[in-house]
C-alpha cells in the first residue's frame, strides 16, 4: 500500500482552489486520490461534493446530502446521491492534477447550480435518494 505524508497532502491542498481538499479517508480505504468539498446548508445538513474519475476515466462530480445527528456526532446519507460527468475526455491515467485544475471553476455558487440541475441517481436497484 502506497502511503502519503502530511506534507504531500498539504501540497495537494495548497494547489486546490475554492476550499477543495484531498480526501484522505477515501485514499486510506481505496488507494485512489480524490478531492472533496462540503457546503453547509443548515444546522442539520450539508452537501458533500467529490471530484474523482468514473470507470471510463472521465472526471465526474458526485454529490451527496448528509444529515447530521448531533446527539450521536455523526452524519448519514441516503441512496446514491447525484453524479455528473464534468468532462467527456477519457484520460489514460487518473491524475490528481487534472482534478486540481477543475477546482478553479467549482465555486460554491457553481456547485449549488450543478446540484440544482442534476437529478438523483435512480438505477432501479437501490432506493433513490430523496430529491435535494
Amino acid at each position: 500500500m502506497q502511503m502519503m505524508t502530511k506534507q504531500q497532502v498539504q501540497e495537494i491542498n495548497n494547489k486546490c482552489k475554492n476550499n477543495w481538499e484531498f480526501d484522505t479517508t477515501y485514499y486510506i480505504y481505496h488507494q485512489e486520490k480524490t478531492l472533496i468539498k462540503r457546503i453547509i446548508i443548515d444546522d442539520e445538513s450539508y452537501l458533500q461534493f467529490k471530484l474523482n474519475y468514473n470507470s471510463k476515466n472521465q472526471i465526474q462530480l458526485r454529490i451527496s446530502k448528509f444529515y447530521t445527528q448531533k446527539h450521536i456526532g455523526t452524519a448519514t446519507s441516503e441512496g446514491l446521491g447525484k453524479s455528473k460527468v464534468l468532462e467527456e475526455t477519457s484520460y489514460k491515467r487518473k491524475d490528481i492534477n487534472n482534478l486540481i485544475i477543475k477546482t478553479q471553476n467549482l465555486t460554491n455558487d457553481e456547485l449549488l447550480k450543478i446540484n440544482t440541475e442534476t437529478k438523483v441517481i435512480d438505477n432501479g436497484i437501490f432506493i433513490p435518494s430523496p430529491v435535494f
